[in-house]
């Protein structure tokens, strides 16, 4: 029976696939789309599409290749219930399943090589359920009864006993309308975590190292010695940042300015999770003890006068310059 229903056209061929098995294929594929495809990747339907690969197809397709009999008295198949629970939980351990195969490959964890490894897991399971249910006599095989639910649900929206049915049957439709695009809008507009900038600086040791420690603390006036400043955007959108390089002299207190020279200034503009050492080179020219190197970071144009008050972040360090 099996090489008889091999024969055909491929559209015969293409019909002989299971409705539940084709209908995993073609939400499979969306997935896949929606992370490629500008038109959906940007829009709120992105989240709804991939939901179903994370919490149910892979499963499904799984139960689907281990299970290909009908639910019989004789308790050869499961039933639709028994199905849809192993569904989800086998869903959520192959996800595990696949981002611990990823993390322990040269490839790196990322949304890519996730999605590949879900969909290529689903399609595989699917072949195999497909192969298994065809090697079946028809009237073992399992296949969802959509018919008789379609049947029922017509039945139920358009078909009434009374009036109470009906404003019953629409305000369900509604309050199930409500909740799916609450659910969407939910799980495609996350609530994004804290906006802020690291901004540190560093040295570079004689290994090529860069630490946070061994600042240069005494300089010669017009001679260079060169530092590191580290910026990471953690801010969700691109940003432009301006660091403004000062030396200030200070009153004994150290909270009074009583001179400031500019020694550098350079921006970068950095993407979101995208950061950035910048070697650069110090030369002050004012001379004295206990001066305050200062580095002072502004997202948008620095004001006239920078200073620590005005600034979005700011480092610094005390060092001491002496006459050459």
């Amino acid at each position: 029976m099996a090489r008889e229903e091999r024969k055909g056209s491929p559209v015969d061929q293409l019909r002989a696939i299971p409705a539940d098995l084709a209908g995993v294929v073609v939400l499979t594929a969306l997935a896949a789309a929606s992370t490629v495809v500008p038109v959906l990747s940007d829009s709120v339907l992105r989240a709804l599409i991939v939901l179903p690969l994370v919490l149910i197809l892979p499963g499904y397709a799984f139960v689907a290749a281990l299970f290909p009999e009908r639910d019989e008295a004789d308790g050869a198949g499961i039933d639709l219930v028994e199905r849809l629970a192993l569904s989800i939980g086998l869903s959520i351990a192959l996800v595990g399943f696949v981002g611990l195969a990823i993390g322990v490959s040269p490839l790196r964890l990322a949304l890519g090589p996730i999605l590949v490894g879900l969909c290529g897991t689903t399609i595989v399971c699917v072949v195999i359920a497909f192969e298994r249910r065809r090697a079946l006599p028809i009237e073992r095989r399992y296949s969802l009864p959509w018919r008789p639910w379609i049947a029922d649900a017509r039945a139920v929206l358009f078909e009434p006993e009374d009036r109470t049915d009906i404003v019953l049957n629409v305000a369900l439709a509604l309050a199930l309308v409500f909740a799916l695009g609450a659910i969407g809008y939910g799980l495609a507009s996350p609530q994004q975590g804290e906006r802020f900038t690291e901004f540190y600086l560093l040295t570079e040791t004689d290994d090529g190292e860069y630490v946070a420690e061994g600042y240069p603390q005494e300089f010669v006036a017009g001679e260079g010695q060169s530092l590191v400043i580290a910026i990471e955007n953690h801010e969700h959108e691109t940003v432009e940042y301006t660091v403004v390089v000062q030396l200030e002299r200070v009153q004994d207190d150290r909270s009074t300015v009583t001179d400031r020279e500019e020694l550098d200034r350079f921006s970068r503009t950095l993407e979101d999770g995208e950061s950035e050492r910048i070697d650069h080179e110090v030369a002050p020219t004012t001379v004295g003890e206990d001066l305050r190197l200062v580095y002072l970071l502004y997202t948008e144009e620095p004001p006239e006068e920078p200073t620590r008050e005005n600034a979005y972040r700011d480092l610094h360090v005390w060092i001491e310059v002496q006459e050459q």
